[in-house]
């Protein structure tokens, strides 16, 4: 019985769109990784809509950047892209962790969703600011 309510909630058919991401990661340090990771702007409808939900994150280092991600394309309602960078000057794999450094973000919003191709240039310059309160703040 378990498993039938278990398959119940996994049957949604999932698309996929590739796209090929270009650009360059600034910084004044040039040392720390940066983690680059895709949002859909918004995901799903109604009671559980929200914003920035997360399908990729890849580790760069500061400088050019190709990436290529599976866009998935669910059944439910998602809206706009998000590229979000936040760099780990403290090392320590954790954004603005409780015992760790001030680190900063930056966030890039694509609302063409017919795009195959994107180019973005990010520079960490926000302060410990998650991708939720970056896409509410600057672009809502």
């Amino acid at each position: 019985m378990i498993l039938f309510f278990i398959s119940a909630c996994i049957n949604e058919t999932v698309r996929y769109r590739r796209v090929d991401l270009t650009g360059t990661l600034s910084s004044e340090d040039m040392q720390s990784p940066m983690y680059v990771s895709a949002h859909h702007a918004w995901y799903d409808t109604d009671l559980l809509a929200h914003p920035a939900a997360m399908f990729d994150q890849e580790i760069f280092n500061p400088g050019d950047f190709s990436w290529t991600i599976d866009i998935p394309i669910p059944e439910t309602f998602t809206e706009g892209l998000l590229i979000y960078v936040w760099q780990d000057t403290d090392n320590d794999e954790v954004f603005c962790g409780l015992n760790g450094d001030e680190e900063y973000s930056d966030m890039a919003y694509i609302d063409d969703e017919t795009l195959f191709q994107i180019n973005v240039q990010l520079t960490p310059q926000h302060a410990c600011l998650a991708p939720e309160i970056l896409y509410a703040n600057f672009f809502e």
